[in-house]
């Protein structure tokens, strides 16, 4: 429920002016967890993290990055151990390509919080960018066991998977994957070039197809379709 109709500029014009003035004009014109906070309550609790945490991510999410990056920085030194605020922190500093700092930020969650799946998640998709995909693979096991029923994470665990030649693995999240959500077209690429690498290639189109039924610009499937039935068209 909206008070007033949200204008992004008029935010914008309060990036110079103090933190309770931002946080007011936020309520006035944004919902927090499905209802709009009068203002008068926002004044009240300035200083509480979940008023303070929306607001930020408010802020992520409307393209304000840098300004985002200050509420977080201020955020985390405020409730230094909550993993929630370090991992927000942490997406504040990729969105700004510092990378350094958003490990740093990500490892500090997972330090106050060894089971925050969405720190593991963040983690692991900072680590696999730079090539450490074994560590990264680490953490999204992590992610996974933290939470079983996310396809995603399942999803980018299997790649992973693949990428370090564990096809048979790879195999076995995809399933678990299909389970949770059958019209996964990555779950159902994945999963041919997880058949495709063990050599099941009539099992490996049925899925390579699925993909693309899904999702007919999947690029992926596409290629991996047309190495497979090269393969098996050279076989016979």
């Amino acid at each position: 429920i909206y008070k007033v109709r949200f204008d992004v500029a008029r935010l914008a014009s309060d990036v110079k002016h103090s933190q309770g003035t931002m946080l007011e004009r936020f309520a006035q014109s944004a919902p927090f967890a499905g209802r709009t906070l009068p203002v008068a309550t926002v004044s009240r609790q300035r200083n509480d993290f979940m008023a303070r945490f929306r607001f930020a991510t408010f802020l992520e999410q409307s393209g304000f990055s840098q300004t985002a990056a200050l509420e977080n920085e201020a955020l985390s030194a405020a409730f230094p151990e909550n993993a929630a605020a370090h991992n927000n922190l942490g997406i504040s500093y990729i969105t700004q390509q510092k990378l350094a700092l958003a490990e740093a930020s990500f490892r500090e969650s997972l330090r106050i919080q060894p089971d925050f799946g969405r720190a593991h998640a963040n983690l692991g998709i900072l680590l696999a960018q730079q090539g450490k995909l074994v560590e990264a693979t680490r953490h999204f096991k992590d992610a996974v066991a933290s939470d079983p029923h996310d396809h995603a994470n399942r999803e980018m665990l299997a790649r992973l998977l693949l990428e370090l030649n564990r096809a048979t693995e790879a195999q076995t999240h995809l399933e678990k994957a299909l389970a949770i959500n059958p019209r996964s077209a990555n779950a159902h690429a994945y999963l041919g070039r997880a058949l495709t690498d063990q050599g099941a290639f009539r099992q490996a189109i049925e899925h390579l197809e699925e993909a693309l039924a899904i999702e007919p610009n999947h690029g992926d499937a596409e290629q991996r379709l047309a190495i497979v039935k090269r393969q098996i068209a050279a076989d016979k």
